[in-house]
């Protein structure tokens, strides 16, 4: 059996995924700020950070405050339509704090490797994909790819194919790391385009 694919042209303001994805919708929803979706509809959302701007960078975020910020919004039992996406500017920032999470609550995770990434990590990119795969894989319940290109020395998303990162090298590590379960969502206008940037 082989994942699913699925392609998307739906951005947040950001430019990050946003809307349907398969069974899942993802939200701009920052769980620190605004708590639990609708227990019933099942969600993305992001865990949150404590910078002044949504995706800005705030040192307290992946400190003990940020922590336990976050483990006061998630829910005291398993929520099984509730699905976390990473940033790394909150708390839920890199390979390690999603493991934490997800064994520690119970959470599930809904990968998105793009938005993992600083400016700084793009010049051993590969070698940090790598990693936030093989250590994120087996809890991975949905795949989120975006292009990243450079705006003003910050990384910003957009669509497969007219950014900096490779989508051979993500679709290897997509078949390498993840369960054939596991949906993956590409930006990108259509489900050709996305599985001829993977290589599919």
């Amino acid at each position: 059996m082989t994942s699913t694919l699925l392609a998307t042209s739906s951005v947040q303001e950001n430019g990050w995924i946003r809307g349907p994805v398969g069974p899942w919708t993802a939200t701009d929803q920052h769980l620190i700020h605004d708590g639990l979706p609708d227990i019933d509809t099942p969600s993305i959302v992001w865990s949150g950070g404590l910078g002044k701007d949504p995706f800005g960078a705030n040192p307290a975020t992946w400190l003990t405050h940020g922590w336990n910020q976050l483990q006061a919004a998630v829910p005291s039992e398993p929520h099984p339509h509730l699905l976390i996406r990473p940033h790394w500017a909150h708390v839920l920032s890199d390979a390690p704090s999603c493991r934490h999470a997800c064994e520690t609550w119970g959470l599930g995770l809904a990968l998105a490797p793009a938005s993992m990434l600083t400016s700084g990590m793009m010049q051993d990119a590969p070698e940090h994909l790598e990693c936030i795969f093989r250590m994120c894989g087996p809890l991975t319940r949905v795949l989120l790819l975006e292009d990243l290109v450079m705006q003003d020395d910050l990384l910003q998303p957009c669509p497969a194919g007219s950014g900096l990162l490779s989508g051979k090298e993500l679709g290897q590590l997509a078949r390498e790391h993840l369960d054939d379960q596991v949906l993956q969502v590409v930006l990108a206008d259509d489900p050709e385009a996305a599985a001829a940037w993977l290589q599919h």
